[in-house]
C-alpha cells in the first residue's frame, strides 16, 4: 500500500513545486503586466482577448498578482488523477507559464472543466447537468478563443449527440453568458476579431515556416503522437484542428509554440499505463523546468528578455509614455504604481491602449522610446524626449476621389502630414507632405501598397489613422 502510493504521490509534488517555483522566483513578466493592467478598467472585452484574464486579475493585488491563477492551478492538479500529472511531467514547456497571470491559464482550466461538464452531462443528460454544461461552454469562450477548438472537437467526436434537444439548450446558454462580449466587440468595431483574424499576420510565414512549427510541436508533444492511435475521436480531432489552424497561422507568418497548450486537455485520454522510461523523461524535465530561472541560465537561454528588468530602473518625476511599446508601458504602470501610455505609428502593433483614453492630453510628457530618439538614458536601451502629446484620433474627415477634407483648426500647431507605405506588411516609405496648417494635395499611392495618412509632431505620432488604400 506504501508502495503504491509513493509511486503516485511523486508527480503530484514535483507539478506542486512547479507551480510554486513558478508562482513566487520569476519576476512579472512583460505579458503578465499588460494583462493585469487591464483589471484598473473591468470590461466585457478587451483590444487581445475574451475579459476573464482581467477579472482574475483584479482579485488579488499587485504583490500576489499570481495567487488567483495559482489557485485555479492547484485546484485543478487536487482533483487531477495522478498518472494525468506524470504525462504533464513529459511535455515539455507545458507547465512552464502555468499558473502564470495569462489568458492560457484560465482557458487550460475552463477547457478542463468544460470536459468534465460534457462528459457529466454525456452520462446523465438531467437539466441540472444541463445548466452546468452552458455555464462550462461561456467560461471558456471567456477565457481565449482558442478554446473554440475544444468546442469544435467535442461536436466531432460525439457528434451522435446532436439530435439531443438539451445539448443546444446548453449551447443556447453559452451563447447568453457570451452575449455581453459581443455586444462590446460590436460597438468598439470588432477588435479582438479583426486583430486575430487579420491584423496580427505578418511578412515570413511560408511552407518552411509551417513545417518547422509543426516540427517542433511534434517533439514537444511527442507522448501524445506516440499514443494518438489510443486516444478517442474528440481527442485526436483536437490534434488535427490544432494542427490545420495552427499551422495555417505559421503559413500566414503568425504562429507560436504556446498555443499548442490546447493538446493539454487530451493528456488525461492517454494511457494510464505509463513505462518507466516516461517516468525518468518526466522527472528529467521537472528538475531542468526548476533550473531555468536562475539568472544565469534564464540570459543564456532568453527567458530573461520576457521580463525587461531595464523598466524597474526608471524613475521620474514627470509623466511617462512609451513609444511603439505596449508591454514597456504595462510595466511601467505596475512597477511605479503611476498612470502611462503606449503611442504606435502606423503599421506597429495595437493594443488595449488605442482603445483606452489617452491621459495626458495638452500635457507635456517624457517619451520613452527604443528608437534612439532624443537623451539617452544611463544604463538602459531607452532615449527620451519631451513635448506636449496629443491624441487626434477623434477628428472626423472624409476623403473622397483623392480629396480630403477635416477640419484643420482642431490640429494642435507642429504638426505635419505624414504618408507610411507599406507592401506585404512591411514598411517602405515615408513621406512629408507638409506642415498641417493645410490639407496635402494628392497622395503617392503604389498599385500592391496599403498606404496611411497620419499627423506626426517630430516623430511622435498623433493616433490619427487615415487609410488610403481600397
Amino acid at each position: 500500500m506504501m508502495k503504491e502510493f509513493s509511486k503516485h504521490i511523486w508527480p503530484w509534488l514535483l507539478v506542486v513545486a512547479l507551480l510554486l517555483v513558478n508562482s513566487f522566483i520569476p519576476a512579472i513578466s512583460a505579458d503578465e503586466a499588460y494583462y493585469i493592467s487591464w483589471a484598473k478598467d473591468l470590461a466585457w472585452g478587451y483590444f487581445d482577448h475574451p475579459p476573464l484574464v482581467a477579472w482574475f486579475s483584479s482579485i488579488a493585488p499587485n504583490t500576489f498578482f499570481r495567487i488567483p491563477f495559482l489557485v485555479i492551478s492547484l485546484l485543478l492538479v487536487l482533483l487531477s488523477d495522478k498518472h494525468n500529472l506524470l504525462w504533464c511531467l513529459c511535455i515539455p514547456g507545458a507547465h512552464l507559464f502555468f499558473g502564470w497571470a495569462l489568458p492560457d491559464t484560465v482557458m487550460v482550466v475552463a477547457g478542463f472543466f468544460l470536459i468534465y461538464s460534457f462528459k457529466r452531462w454525456d452520462s446523465d443528460t438531467n437539466w441540472l447537468n444541463t445548466l452546468i454544461l452552458g455555464l462550462s461552454i461561456g467560461l471558456l469562450g471567456l477565457s481565449k478563443y482558442h478554446g473554440v477548438l475544444l468546442i469544435i472537437a467535442l461536436a466531432i467526436g460525439f457528434w451522435p449527440k446532436r439530435k439531443e434537444v438539451k445539448l443546444y439548450a446548453a449551447i443556447t446558454l453559452g451563447a447568453v453568458v457570451l452575449m455581453p462580449h459581443f455586444v462590446w466587440q460590436y460597438q468598439n468595431d470588432w477588435p479582438s476579431f479583426r486583430y486575430h483574424l487579420s491584423d496580427r499576420f505578418i511578412p515570413g510565414g511560408g511552407i518552411l515556416e509551417t513545417v518547422q512549427f509543426l516540427s517542433i510541436s511534434i517533439i514537444l508533444w511527442i507522448p501524445l503522437i506516440w499514443n494518438y492511435k489510443y486516444l478517442p475521436k474528440w481527442s485526436r480531432s483536437l490534434v488535427f484542428l490544432a494542427a490545420i489552424i495552427f499551422g495555417w497561422s505559421a503559413f500566414k507568418g503568425s504562429a507560436e509554440l504556446h498555443w499548442m497548450l490546447v493538446l493539454v486537455w487530451i493528456i488525461p485520454e492517454l494511457p494510464r499505463v505509463v513505462h518507466p522510461k516516461w517516468r525518468v523523461f518526466g522527472i528529467s524535465l521537472a528538475v531542468i523546468h526548476l533550473l531555468i530561472f536562475i539568472p544565469g541560465i534564464s540570459e543564456r537561454i532568453g527567458i530573461a528578455e520576457h521580463f525587461r528588468k531595464e523598466i524597474r530602473s526608471i524613475n521620474e518625476l514627470d509623466y511617462v509614455i512609451f513609444l511603439d511599446s505596449y508591454q514597456d508601458a504595462a510595466l511601467y504602470e505596475f512597477y511605479t504604481g503611476k498612470e502611462s501610455y503606449s503611442l504606435v505609428h502606423p503599421g506597429i502593433r495595437r493594443s488595449q491602449y488605442q482603445l483606452a483614453t489617452y491621459p495626458f492630453q495638452s500635457i507635456r510628457v517624457l517619451i520613452y522610446n527604443r528608437m534612439g530618439m532624443g537623451t539617452k538614458v544611463n544604463h538602459t536601451p531607452f532615449h527620451k524626449i519631451e513635448q506636449e502629446v496629443y491624441d487626434l484620433s477623434g477628428i472626423e474627415w472624409t476623403l473622397h476621389d483623392g480629396a480630403l477634407q477635416t477640419d484643420l483648426s482642431l490640429v494642435p500647431i507642429g504638426y505635419h502630414w505624414i504618408q507610411y507605405n507599406y507592401e506585404n506588411g512591411i514598411q517602405v516609405e515615408r513621406i512629408g507632405l507638409g506642415e498641417a496648417t493645410q490639407l496635402p494635395s494628392r497622395f503617392a499611392i503604389g498599385v500592391k501598397q496599403q498606404s496611411f495618412l497620419t499627423l506626426e509632431k517630430n516623430w511622435v505620432p498623433s493616433q490619427l489613422w487615415i487609410p488610403l488604400h481600397e
